[in-house]
Order: C-alpha cells, then structure tokens, then sequence
C-alpha cells in the first residue's frame, strides 16, 4: 500500500499536473509513430509536393532544401544511398538512412500518388530500401480514419479513433 501511494505521490500526481499546464498553454504534443510503408530492392520515387527538406548525416545537422513539386529517385548503389531528379544525380550519400520533411509545419509528401503528412525515412536494410513514414499520432488518424469508415456517424468515428490510437500506442516499437 505504502509503495502504491509512493507511486501516485512521486509520479503520477506530478505527471498529470504538468500534463494540466501543458493543456492550459496548448503545448500538448502527440507521440509521434513510425509506419513502414514499403520496402523494396527498387528505387524509391518522393514527390515534395510542396517543398521539402533533405535532412543527412549521423546527427541529422546536414541539411539541404529539395524544392517545391520536384520527384527524387532514391536507390541504393553497395553502401550508397543515389539520389536522382530525372537522369541526374544529385547526391551520394553515406550511412544508412536520409530523412525528407516537408518545409513547412503541416506539410505533405507525395508517394505513389499519394499524400502523406510528416516526414519520411528512407533506410538501407538487408539490400532492401525501406520506406518510413514519421507522423504524429494524432495526424496518423487523420489520414487512417477516413480510409478504414468513409462517411459515417461521428460517433462511429469516435469509437474508431480511440480503437486506432489504442492499438498504435500499444504496438510502438
């Protein structure tokens, strides 16, 4: 009994208030998620829609704008990371994973013809290029509850959303 209000007096009490002070300022921020979209030996084309940020390095301080509306190919050449506009080369880079934000907060990228919010990260493993989408929780389900329902009653909606949030906090590697 004693270790349980130990707990509650030591973490929980404080945790809950500073989560109260954060609410009152607005300055909640959502957990942010990984969603592998695709992995592949074949190059991977990103489109940055409306402007994106190519972001390099072991400490991810190298930065490079990509501009707006463009398409980068992205394969892998040995221990390289090629990345292409059109036929031409415009970086070689070293290590196993770059990362593409878009410039601006609330930003999209486009893959496959479709637009996705957050960044993404593609990764060399085992030969295969992997496509990482990085996304807050809270923008996931904006783009997963109106592909698993379509129009229905918001409550429907509602139920759906605390499922989804439910099941992509408790599967977070």
């Amino acid at each position: 009994m004693k270790t349980a209000r130990k707990f509650i007096l030591l973490f929980l009490i404080p945790a809950l208030l500073l989560t109260a002070v954060e609410a009152a300022r607005g300055e909640i921020i959502s957990p942010r998620l990984r969603v592998l979209l695709y992995h592949s030996r074949q190059p991977i084309e990103i489109n940055t829609y409306r402007g994106a940020i190519l972001v390099m390095g072991p400490d991810r301080f190298q930065k490079a704008p990509l501009g707006t509306n463009k398409t980068f190919s992205i394969s892998r050449d040995e221990q390289w990371i090629v990345m292409r506009e059109g036929r031409n080369e415009i970086a070689r880079l070293t290590g196993d994973h770059v990362y593409i934000y878009p410039s601006q907060p609330g930003g999209l990228l486009r893959f496959r013809g479709r637009l996705y919010r957050g960044g993404m990260e593609v990764k060399l493993f085992n030969k295969e290029l992997l496509l990482i989408n990085h996304i807050e929780l809270e923008n996931y389900l904006k783009g997963v509850l109106p592909m698993e329902l379509g129009r229905v009653h918001p409550e429907a909606l509602k139920a759906q959303a605390v499922s989804a949030r439910t099941y992509a906090l408790g599967h977070r590697k």
